[in-house]
């Protein structure tokens, strides 16, 4: 099976105008201060008349994506350009594994009965993860039915994430999550059993890409930690080059002296609370958020700043 090229062409474009029709619905605002699940589910765009893309799921990638910020011990962007950049960036990163799941669809391609057994047993472990967290939790409760209590709590997380489902309903979910995921890495085989690459070709990219990544981090030096966060986090090129007096660490442990205090989790806790609805906010765009917002700035970094104290 091969993809034409003027079809990958014809996606693309379509995936632009795509873009620009989410960024418009993103900013109009729902009425509604949070994300309720119908609000969740209101189509921000859709790929090729088959695949939706809703807010939920922009939220949800929105607040991955500040976790991870925050994992990595960057800073949530604050200014307007950079709010903008990352919107642009989570719309991008699910439109282009829309496009996947269309194009997969489009040649044909199915997941074999082998492909579907590993879809059921990522899903079975993935449930089995949260099933044990709440049997605990609810063995810790001290619950007469522990496992009638496992589901409310099941039920109730669900809840809390704005998720109009339940433990059944989630676990469908969730299959279909994982089969999309098997059907695009199916896809990414096929093309790449049809394409040969040679040394001199690999060599070819490696010497472009260093000649680009030269003469653009020298000129302007914050593009080089800009593209290699985007890489870990996202993909796509890899840095090869470091300009003059640069150097990346990956990890610095820094482990707390004694055990953490109850004081610091309730503050990490409103952190990451502050942390999720500041990127609902965003979203839904700034202009009549405008005092929540600074008002999140201003108390994030006071507990921020409290939170550090007592680690």
């Amino acid at each position: 099976m091969k993809i034409g090229l003027k079809k990958w062409i014809a996606l693309l474009l379509a995936a632009a105008l795509l873009l620009t029709a989410a960024a418009c619905s993103l900013e109009e605002k729902s009425g509604d201060a949070g994300a309720s699940a119908k609000d969740r589910a209101r189509v921000a765009a859709n790929v090729g008349g088959k695949y939706d893309i809703t807010k939920g799921e922009l939220i949800d990638q929105y607040d991955y994506l500040l976790s991870m910020y925050s994992y990595y011990g960057m800073a949530a962007p604050t200014a307007d350009a950079d709010i903008e950049s990352l919107q642009d960036s989570v719309l991008a990163e699910i439109v282009n594994s829309k496009i996947l799941l269309y194009q997969a669809t489009e040649q044909g391609i199915t997941l074999d009965e082998a492909q579907q057994k590993e879809v059921e047993a990522t899903l079975d472990e993935e449930m089995q993860y949260w099933i044990d967290a709440f049997t605990s939790e609810a063995q810790t409760e001290g619950a007469a039915d522990v496992d009638a209590r496992m589901r409310e709590l099941f039920d109730e997380a669900l809840a809390g994430s704005n998720m109009d489902l339940n433990m059944e309903g989630y676990r469908e979910y969730l299959r279909e999550m994982i089969e999309q995921d098997a059907l695009i890495a199916a896809l990414e085989a096929s093309v790449k059993a049809e394409v040969t690459v040679t040394e001199e070709e690999i060599q070819e990219y490696y010497d472009n890409l260093l000649d680009i990544q030269k003469e653009d981090y020298d000129e302007t030096p914050g593009n080089y930690a800009t593209d290699a966060e985007a890489f870990v986090m996202s993909g796509g090129n890899p840095v090869i080059y470091a300009p003059k007096g640069y150097m990346r660490v990956k990890t610095i442990t820094v482990s707390p002296e004694a055990e953490l205090s109850e004081e610091y989790t309730t503050l990490r806790t409103a952190l990451d609370a502050l942390e999720a609805e500041y990127g609902r906010l965003m979203l839904d765009g700034m202009e009549e958020d405008a005092e929540r917002i600074a008002e999140i700035k201003a108390e994030y970094d006071e507990k921020k700043a409290e939170a550090d104290e007592l680690y």
